[in-house]
């Protein structure tokens, strides 16, 4: 009942915008038509009596006119007085017949809108929950990826060679949770040649969701070759210490954890989970975590990253406000020619194995696979020491 209340109160609410601006602009325009031609007749006369002054006009001619707009003129004034008195009998018709026109359409529509509803509506339906709208996005969204994983899927077939292409099929499977599906599209990246440590490690990852989360030996021995060969991914750590959690051996997890912790920064979102795992294991071994300290390499490690001769982490504030004002090309020169100034400071300092890491990283950005991979070497066989 309250539905059609409200209803019907818009509805009134929205004649009343509609019908008073037309009833009243009826009025004002029979006044002001009237005023219009009055001005006009007026002009008329004056321009007869200087057309009778040039002697354009005969005196007979310009009476005859003279008496013509005279009639138009006080026809105009009679019009204009009786707008004044009953809304301009003449010059209100138009508008009138406007506000009969739209007083009607004003009518037809709520009784058309009222009788559809009528028909079609359903006002008993409850109605359709915040929760239930997101949850009916999330399904749809999740369509829309089983769409563009399918057509991916045939531009494959078609393609077989697109490492990329297999590498996005293998991550959009992950997310949908088609892990196994995930498992055969890493594979076939990394056997058409894809050299990435990164992918290897998501095959790893997908190898084991599609194990039920317990980490098969291939994938243990792929995170435990990227923790040797990149001692900074917390990823690979992470899988190691669960892999031996899984294996039993909860204090060699307790170490990997609280080596990730101590090379984790602060605020990284992962550290909750880890910390999580080392109370966990730490309950299950009988353990307090407080007494096992970052192993010797990964103090080493955090050493030689905050080292006095280790290469500085990043540009200067005055790097950074030169290179704002550079163009792209000039910006693109001033990048390598930091990388090469690491470069140089790396050779008069070969044991900073931070700043090996930090000149892999950059030949990585720059496109330059080959000097990464050597940086790379370099870095770990100094951790290999």
């Amino acid at each position: 009942m309250m539905l059609w209340v409200l209803i019907g109160g818009l509805t009134v609410c929205a004649l009343a915008i509609l019908l008073v601006p037309v009833w009243r602009a009826g009025h004002r325009h029979a006044a002001a038509r009237a005023d219009y031609d009055l001005a006009v007749y007026r002009d008329q006369l004056e321009e007869l009596e200087r057309d009778k002054e040039r002697g354009v006009l005969s005196d007979r001619e310009y009476a005859a006119a003279v008496l013509e707009v005279q009639r138009r003129l006080l026809a105009a004034s009679a019009g204009r007085d009786g707008s004044a008195r009953d809304g301009g009998a003449a010059a209100g018709t138009a508008p009138r017949r406007r506000l009969a026109v739209v007083a009607t359409v004003a009518v037809l529509l709520p009784a058309g809108a009222f009788a559809t509803y009528a028909l079609l509506g359903s006002p008993a339906v409850p109605d359709y929950p915040f929760a239930a709208r997101e949850a009916g996005k999330q399904v749809l969204a999740g369509q829309n990826m089983e769409a563009l994983l399918e057509r991916l899927q045939a531009r494959l077939d078609r393609q077989p060679n697109d490492i990329r292409g297999w590498f996005l099929l293998g991550r959009s499977s992950m997310s949908l949770g088609k892990y196994d599906q995930a498992v055969q599209a890493y594979k076939k990246a990394i056997a058409l040649g894809a050299n990435d440590p990164d992918l290897a490690i998501d095959y790893a990852e997908a190898l084991t969701a599609a194990a039920g989360s317990t980490i098969p030996e291939e994938a243990r021995k792929i995170f435990a070759d990227a923790v040797v060969n990149q001692p900074l991914n917390t990823k690979a750590r992470y899988y190691v210490g669960l892999a031996q959690a899984q294996r039993g051996d909860l204090r060699g997890a307790l170490q990997t954890w609280i080596d990730l912790k101590a090379i984790s920064p602060e605020g990284a979102p992962w550290r909750i989970m880890v910390e999580g795992q080392i109370a966990r294991a730490g309950r299950e071994a009988g353990i307090d975590p407080a007494t096992i300290e970052p192993s010797e390499a990964v103090r080493d490690l955090m050493r030689a990253d905050k080292g006095p001769d280790s290469a500085p982490r990043g540009p200067t504030a005055e790097d950074v406000k030169a290179a704002s004002q550079m163009s792209s090309a000039e910006r693109a020169a001033f990048i390598r020619s930091m990388v090469e100034r690491l470069a140089a400071r790396l050779k008069d300092n070969p044991n900073d194995r931070a700043g090996w890491m930090r000149l892999a990283r950059a030949y990585e950005v720059l496109g330059e696979k080959e000097k990464a991979k050597a940086a790379r070497e370099r870095a770990n066989a100094l951790l290999k020491r």
